[in-house]
């Protein structure tokens, strides 16, 4: 047997040290993150992000647990996140603090939860961890060049921005190419925040936002844009609207966003108008000017309800029953939120007549603005 002379024996040292330094910086497995909701696998339990990719500014993102077994699972709100460093996955230093709820999701049904990614993260490959119903579930995304920002969490350059005239017509994505109708609409019903962009055939530009469980519409024509808040996605059949009514009205000034939407979006805003009216007794709904206050009434005539809610600090809400208070108001007619944030309501009386009266929410005080 012969022996490695000293040259070759150091070149193979060499070679052995450039692949374990290879192997350390190996980038981690691909994982085929499903581009849409509709993409996710329709057996198994699955685990995705919103996004393959995010900037580093972003400090949160969206995650989405699908059931497709015939069982319903448990799980809870823990989670881990981990780094790919040195050609394996690492566990941050630091523990996390989670709160004590659980969540049943029944077969057939998708999830959308929230993750904390932190601030000051670099970029680089990620994965998020879950034990769900005793299963680890995994999700891969990575924090480097995206143009899902802090800023920009939807991907669109703000309307005060836009430089040119878009030459197309209809829903447009982030990137330009059509936009997804049916995916906006999902996320809507699973109460994740984001955008639909639609450009109208006189060069209009129309967002959609929703957020803080409401619907933002911001317009912008000639070179001005104008904004209104809405509560609901509601169709007359053939065409989607924002409204304030829990169902369609065609007597209520709803404003259409989507005419001849097609049988697939109309039946699935048909089936969350459903849901949403079996599971809540609200039948109108209405959002202060900075969208932080909403007032709503109910089947019973004298009852109105005010919330108020901001992601991150918190939320409050309370029911109230006219008939406690001078047994005069007979039926809410109206609602509606005054630049001081004020709520105006709009009542019939026992006698015919128009009664306005003024709830301050802070106070929690009613009192009567005029009357007829």
């Amino acid at each position: 047997m012969k022996k490695l002379s000293m040259k070759k024996l150091s070149i193979v040292l060499l070679l052995l040290i450039l692949l374990v330094g290879c192997g350390g910086n190996a980038a981690p497995p691909e994982s085929s993150a499903p581009a849409s909701l509709a993409d996710l696998p329709e057996e198994g339990l699955v685990m995705a992000m919103e996004r393959p990719i995010y900037d580093p500014s972003v400090t949160s993102c969206i995650y989405f647990i699908r059931n497709g077994t015939q069982e319903t699972v448990e799980f809870g709100e823990p989670y881990r996140l981990q780094y790919w460093k040195n050609g394996g996955w690492q566990d941050p230093q630091e523990d996390a603090c989670f709160t004590a709820i659980g969540y049943c999701l029944p077969p057939g049904e998708t999830k959308a939860l929230s993750c904390w990614l932190g601030e000051n993260q670099k970029p680089g490959n990620y994965r998020l961890v879950k034990e769900v119903d005793g299963e680890t579930l995994y999700a891969q995304f990575k924090l480097g060049e995206s143009i899902y920002t802090a800023e920009k969490p939807y991907g669109f350059v703000p309307l005060e921005e836009l430089d040119r005239v878009l030459d197309v017509q209809g829903p447009i994505s982030p990137e330009g190419g059509p936009g997804d109708l049916a995916e906006f609409v999902q996320k809507t019903r699973l109460d994740v925040p984001c955008q639909l962009r639609l450009v109208q055939g006189d060069g209009g530009v129309t967002d959609v936002i929703y957020e803080n469980r409401h619907f933002l519409l911001r317009t912008l024509s000639e070179g001005q844009i104008a904004q209104t808040r809405f509560s609901y996605l509601v169709t007359d059949g053939q065409d989607l609207f924002l409204s304030n009514r829990a169902e369609w009205d065609e007597e209520y000034k709803s404003v259409k966003v989507l005419p001849e939407a097609g049988t697939e979006l109309v039946q699935m805003v048909q089936d969350i108008a459903a849901a949403r009216l079996e599971g809540n007794g609200a039948r109108f709904r209405i959002w202060s000017e900075d969208g932080v206050w909403d007032a709503m009434f109910t089947d019973v005539p004298t009852e109105f309800g005010v919330g108020w809610q901001k992601p991150g600090e918190g939320s409050w809400g309370q029911m109230f029953d006219l008939q406690y208070w001078d047994g005069m108001e007979t039926a809410i007619l109206d609602l509606s939120w005054q630049e001081d944030n004020t709520l105006l309501l709009t009542c019939q009386t026992s006698n015919g007549a128009i009664s306005l009266l003024t709830f301050d929410p802070q106070s929690k005080q009613l009192c009567s603005a005029s009357a007829n």
